[in-house]
């Protein structure tokens, strides 16, 4: 028997409603754990060969807590706001249709400066798969360019960020010669307990950078 059009059309529509009705604010980092840690892999797109990807553990120095990003000590804001900026790498809350600019500048660990210059999209609210599980997560597009010492180029980056995981759960970019995708593998189990920061929070600029962490070479951010 055949579904009517009408009956279709108004499925449609109320996945649509219900997926722009989605909205997640940036983590309450305070809430966060010594020992939580978030763990990635790697896939090079073009070889098909895997790595350990990016680590991000909870730590404390001197009785500050802090997020252990691949080995160097960032704010507990880091992935979620990446450098201070008036354009910031991310805008919360995220939902469905919403679109920034983003232009900011960065300096890596070993005094390599650079910037990036994208234009941001939320598009959808959908169910991802990846190594740590099923999430529903929100998927960001963004496009433009990054300068990174000598490079300069176009860079396409797509993230699902997950508010259960509290992290983008996957991760693919193309930039220059490199073109991977990085995918969420272990995540903290209390996660899912945790409270948001309250709806309508824009992000805040960290002490320290913030969404973006030590990348490969040429890679930039995040």
């Amino acid at each position: 028997m055949r579904t009517p059009g009408w009956l279709i059309a108004a499925t449609i529509a109320f996945a649509s409603a219900s997926a722009s009705a989605q909205s997640a604010g940036m983590p309450d980092v305070s809430a966060f754990a010594v020992g939580d840690e978030w763990q990635w892999r790697e896939t090079d797109n073009l070889t098909k060969l895997e790595s350990p990807g990016r680590t991000i553990a909870i730590v404390e120095e001197s009785g500050v807590r802090k997020a252990m990003v691949d080995g160097v000590p960032r704010a507990l804001t880091f992935p979620y706001v990446f450098e201070p900026s008036p354009k910031p790498w991310r805008v919360w809350p995220l939902e469905v249709g919403r679109k920034w600019t983003i232009d900011v500048d960065f300096v890596q660990p070993d005094g390599v400066k650079g910037n990036i210059k994208q234009e941001a999209r939320v598009v959808a609210y959908e169910e991802v798969s990846v190594p740590a599980g099923k999430f529903m997560a929100f998927r960001i597009e963004q496009d433009g360019f990054l300068r990174f010492g000598n490079f300069s180029g176009r860079m396409v980056d797509t993230y699902w960020y997950a508010p259960v995981a509290m992290a983008d759960v996957r991760h693919t970019r193309h930039v220059g010669n490199r073109y991977f995708t990085r995918e969420l593998v272990k995540y903290p189990a209390p996660a899912a307990q945790r409270a948001t920061a309250p709806q309508g929070t824009t992000a805040a600029a960290p002490a320290p950078p913030g969404a973006a962490i030590p990348p490969p070479a040429a890679d930039g951010v995040k």
